[in-house]
């Protein structure tokens, strides 16, 4: 019998869900238990023929972007990373950790640096003081260490 309220249609599906739970889970995990290699395999199958689905689900979750968004970024850089500027077929999503806005497409190696420095503007004025600056150590003489023989 159809609920005039829809609330209250609400309501009733949310107890028999919870009423049901606990069965529901058991019957889920016999049932993956007895057919684990089947649906380990479909999902494997699902991941090879769909991989734009795949990519496009995760973009939308993790950044709010689809993954057309994606490809255009991908295009307007010029097939290469924000920072270096390489030409590379795989660039990863960079955001702001604060704000979850999307900054651009990175190269592996930038995105990494970008995490080791947490984003932090002092620091990276710091890298580029202490790389502008000559060898604080070339005063000092020393014999060049042997490669290690094999």
């Amino acid at each position: 019998m159809p609920y005039k309220n829809p609330e209250d249609a609400k309501a009733r599906y949310k107890r028999y869900y919870q009423s049901t739970q606990e069965e529901q889970r058991k019957k889920s995990k016999k049932r993956y238990s007895e057919k684990r290699d089947e649906i380990r395999s479909k999902i494997k199958e699902y991941y090879k023929t769909n991989p734009d689905k795949i990519k496009n689900t995760k973009l939308k979750s993790q950044y709010g972007i689809s993954l057309d968004e994606w490809n255009d970024m991908y295009q307007k850089q010029n097939c290469c990373c924000a920072i270096c500027e390489k030409r590379t077929e795989i660039l990863v999503v960079d955001h702001n950790h604060e704000s979850g806005a999307v900054r651009g497409l990175l190269c592996n190696s930038c995105n990494s640096a970008l995490g080791f420095i947490y984003d932090d503007m002092s620091i990276i004025e710091k890298i580029k003081s202490y790389l502008s600056t000559p060898d604080m150590f070339s005063a000092i003489e020393h014999e060049p260490t042997p490669a290690p023989r094999r």
